[in-house]
């Protein structure tokens, strides 16, 4: 299973990524606008992005995990659910009461999933 990552900080980095690679998938493609972020992804051979938009448009992604500030965990979310690519969000869903029900609407119908 080939993954990308939004938000490349120590949860994805040091948790996730060695996760996804124990599971048999590979992490191909990550998303965070931090040149150190994206520089620790390169140096690994993973692409890096700088939006959720051009990783999903550019990389062919079998899932998605988004690990942006619970603030900004809906805009990566809808991106994906555009691209037709299943998502797992970490914990909370978000931030605020009406981004929560904005996600679940979104996902209504799409593979998704909160990262627990």
């Amino acid at each position: 299973m080939r993954w990308g990552v939004v938000g490349f900080g120590w949860v994805a980095r040091d948790y996730m990524a060695p996760g996804i690679a124990a599971a048999g998938g590979t992490l191909v493609a990550i998303a965070d606008p931090s040149p150190m972020a994206q520089a620790s992804a390169m140096s690994g051979g993973i692409l890096a992005y700088d939006t959720a938009e051009a990783m999903l448009a550019d990389a062919a992604l079998d899932c998605l995990y988004v690990a942006t500030p619970n603030n900004l965990h809906a805009d990566p979310v809808r991106a994906a659910v555009a691209a037709g690519v299943p998502v797992l969000c970490e914990k909370p869903i978000a931030a605020t009461l009406d981004d929560a029900e904005a996600i679940g609407s979104a996902v209504a119908g799409h593979l998704y999933g909160t990262a627990f």
